[in-house]
């Protein structure tokens, strides 16, 4: 991650939310990956969420199965094309680039932070209390597998 990156954080959401995003965008999240660098032992490489492998944060906010779905989600729900992401920074950068009025630009990049914060907290929830996330965004990911 550039040294010269400044997250901008929204002022729609809470502080803890502001906070994961910005932990999450310098790498500072105790992933399974970055437990490992730290000579933390963990069980294995399987994300938790999707159930395929994938210890990075990346892969939790991104490239996970769940995670696609929430982002398909979003976008639907704010009526903005596809969001397409590979890095954490990417959806946190999307309301830069996408075509809404200022005023709707803050509220969605707020929206991403959230749900890049769910996400993190659905994660969470299974690793600690054997909380699965919701039925809809497992039944989702599992149709789309099938296909």
């Amino acid at each position: 991650m550039g040294n010269n990156y400044a997250m901008k954080w929204s002022k729609w959401v809470p502080a803890k939310c502001n906070i994961h995003a910005w932990r999450a965008e310098i790498g500072r999240l105790p992933s399974k990956g970055v437990l490992e660098r730290r000579n933390v032992r963990v069980s294995d490489n399987i994300c938790v969420l999707c159930e395929v492998e994938g210890k990075s944060v990346d892969h939790i906010t991104t490239g996970c199965g769940v995670a696609a779905v929430v982002w398909e989600h979003v976008s639907r729900w704010c009526k903005v094309p596809p969001i397409y992401a590979f890095s954490v920074r990417d959806p946190l950068e999307l309301h830069k680039s996408i075509k809404l009025g200022d005023v709707e630009k803050d509220a969605f990049h707020g929206i991403i932070v959230i749900a890049c914060w769910s996400i993190w907290k659905a994660r969470n929830n299974k690793v600690s209390k054997g909380i699965r996330c919701p039925k809809e965004l497992r039944l989702k990911w599992k149709t789309l597998l099938e296909t």
